[in-house]
């Protein structure tokens, strides 16, 4: 099995950074050549590899998509497609990333990926609160809200799998998957759409068109519970890992041999807001509870 990572990337803030601390990780586990970055042009592309061949001697794969996306309320997922439409031509398994992760182990990324697949936990699913408002927004948007087998598998937009596990795409899936989305004029809706998450709208369609279950467990969190795991009011944080069967985790400390499961460290740009967002966080839960109580059944 083979398998890639693509990760859209801007030369804004700390972007660039945490892309070359992505790219270290990569080197120190041989998996450079599986990692694919989606720039906006050819000068940030050439930037960004030319700094990554004087630091680390080696480059991975770089990607220009110039559309100008200056009308586009979801950039990051337009990105996302277009790499998808190209490299699942030559992949059997692709994963999109966000340029604030790491590896942690080194393990051939089409063995990876497979692993990620076949264990399903990649469409693990925890009840959520804000997270599930995601996942009906998007399927609102996209006039599926109604669909009995998306109302089933949510448990009526109760539940999230957004970023649950690393988000896999089995390549032979992409063709059927974009046909679905021109027909029905989706590509138009995503791109006006914030909430219209690419592996939020796979998933989707794998549910309505492929009869795809979820793998859905009770943890309760504002939003899918790995991806809120670098807070530091969770607790049994590995506990949480392994019952969900994850490969990736936003936990902020790591060390070898905590979960030998984790293959990736994701979201490390939130660990040091943890402390200030903390009450932030208790409030719109305690604000989405109530309103959860009074709203969809």
């Amino acid at each position: 099995m083979t398998g890639c990572f693509i990760c859209p990337i801007y030369d804004q803030g700390r972007d660039f950074e945490y892309g070359y601390e992505f790219v270290e990780s990569a080197v120190r586990f041989h998996l450079t050549d599986s990692l694919y970055f989606v720039f906006s042009s050819e000068e940030q592309q050439n930037k960004f590899l030319t700094e990554c061949k004087l630091r680390y001697a080696e480059a991975p794969h770089g990607m220009i998509f110039e559309r100008n996306l200056s009308d586009c309320e979801n950039p990051v997922t337009i990105k996302k497609f277009y790499a998808l439409s190209v490299l699942s031509k030559s992949f059997d398994y692709i994963a999109a990333v966000d340029c604030e992760c790491i590896f942690v182990k080194g393990i051939p990324a089409g063995q990876m990926l497979e692993n990620v697949w076949k264990a399903g936990t990649c469409f693990a699913a925890n009840y959520s609160v804000e997270g599930a408002d995601v996942v009906f927004a998007c399927a609102k948007a996209l006039e599926i809200e109604h669909n009995k087998h998306v109302i089933k598998e949510t448990r009526k937009f109760n539940y999230t799998w957004w970023f649950n596990d690393i988000p896999v795409y089995r390549a032979a899936d992409i063709k059927p998957f974009y046909e679905w989305m021109e027909k029905n004029h989706y590509f138009e809706v995503i791109y006006h759409e914030w909430n219209c998450f690419d592996y939020l709208v796979y998933g989707l369609w794998l549910i309505m068109e492929k009869g795809m279950n979820l793998k859905r467990f009770e943890y309760k969190d504002d939003i899918s519970i790995i991806e809120s795991l670098w807070e530091p009011e969770i607790r049994e944080k590995i506990k949480i890992e392994k019952t969900i069967g994850t490969h990736w985790t936003s936990r902020v400390k790591i060390q070898d041999n905590d979960n030998e499961n984790i293959y990736m460290q994701f979201h490390r740009d939130r660990r040091h807001t943890r402390f200030r967002q903390f009450f932030g966080r208790q409030y719109r839960y305690l604000k989405h509870k109530i309103k959860r109580n009074f709203g969809r059944k």
